[in-house]
């Protein structure tokens, strides 16, 4: 007797279009197991996706075929899609995270949580540098969104936006626009009113950055832990900035409450942690050796997690760092890294950071003309 099976299973190996892998078959080429999909039925399609999202290894991968095995509006799929797009995000793959958010706003019963999922989406798309479809989802959801929440976090999306296409004022201008927005969650202004700081440091304005700190810190007080974290961190860095002594007190106080990622809350900026303002604080106020240790564990995270966004930001901290120590070889290398994630990025605001330490570093080895 001759299992059809088998006799199909040694065909296509002796035929090169399968190869097995002990109770694994695989086709031998990509384009092979296309011609197959595409052509199945869609029921057929469908069934399939269900059985490999019994038997798939990651949540994500599950999560995935979930959806594509459904055939309509599915709120405990969304809900998985949901989970698996903040475990992508919190290992810094963001491209995947906003593309889960996608899948789950299609699968989304309500208009509610639906836009929900949608500003997710835009959030993540920014931080993966696809910032077209950042502003579309955004706008998208300004045009049918009603609650209070989800329109501030679009205009806060739009204002990011800007902030890398148009500069500072554009951003600053939708920022305000966000504050503006009756019945906001309180964590969602504070956060507001960080990027209006950060704008502020950017502009040398430390006493505006310092008021917007302050309102920050009033607005997360008996909120989320990590809110008030990063609202300590953003007003020691404030006070830092206009020449006063550091507010260790604040650091500490930060550095308590921090928690890891910002996967659960997608509007946060990975970069603003309290642990790179703690680094950044000690670079400002000149204590370099003490500013090392945060810094170069901020960039030992995101290499750990591949989160290239925050790693660009730790080079850029650690290239100043070394050129103050007096090491501007050290410097100039880690700056062009920095050049070079930037450029992968494709993204002009970050190839333009990338320049001040890169110059900074080159001036000090005499190299004026690079």
């Amino acid at each position: 007797f001759v299992d059809p099976v088998e006799e199909a299973l040694d065909q296509g190996v002796a035929a090169g279009v399968i190869e097995l892998s002990g109770e694994r078959v695989r086709f031998t080429h990509p384009l092979l197991a296309s011609i197959h999909y595409e052509h199945a039925p869609l029921a057929q399609q469908r069934r399939l996706h269900s059985k490999l999202s019994e038997i798939a290894d990651t949540l994500e991968e599950r999560a995935r075929h979930l959806a594509l095995a459904s055939s309509g509006p599915d709120e405990e799929v969304a809900r998985r899609l949901d989970r698996a797009a903040g475990d992508a995000a919190h290992r810094g793959a963001h491209d995947a995270a906003a593309e889960l958010c996608d899948l789950a706003a299609r699968l989304t019963p309500a208009q509610a949580d639906r836009g929900n999922r949608l500003i997710s989406g835009a959030e993540y798309h920014r931080r993966a540098g696809n910032l077209t479809a950042a502003a579309d989802h955004a706008r998208g959801v300004l045009e049918t969104a009603g609650q209070p929440a989800v329109r501030t976090r679009a205009l806060a999306v739009l204002g990011a936006v800007a902030g890398d296409t148009e500069g500072t004022d554009a951003a600053a201008a939708l920022y305000r626009e966000g504050l503006r927005e009756r019945g906001a969650p309180c964590e969602l202004r504070a956060d507001l009113h960080q990027k209006l700081g950060w704008i502020s440091l950017l502009t040398a304005d430390g006493r505006r950055a310092e008021q917007h700190a302050r309102a920050m810190l009033r607005l997360s007080e008996g909120g989320q832990p990590a809110v008030e974290a990063e609202a300590a961190a953003t007003l020691s860095l404030a006070i830092a900035a206009r020449g006063q002594p550091v507010r260790h007190d604040l650091l500490r106080r930060a550095l308590a409450a921090e928690v890891g990622g910002s996967s659960e809350r997608p509007w946060a900026w990975a970069e603003t942690s309290p642990t790179v303002f703690e680094g950044l604080v000690l670079l400002w106020a000149g204590e370099l050796e003490l500013a090392r240790r945060p810094l170069e564990r901020v960039y030992r995270g995101a290499i750990e997690s591949g989160d290239a966004w925050v790693e660009m930001h730790a080079l850029a901290y650690l290239s100043s760092l070394e050129t103050s120590l007096g090491r501007p070889a050290a410097g100039l290398a880690l700056a062009l890294r920095y050049l070079e994630l930037a450029s992968g990025a494709d993204q002009d605001a970050q190839r333009a950071g990338a320049l001040w330490p890169l110059a900074v570093a080159a001036g000090w080895l005499g190299r004026a003309q690079q």
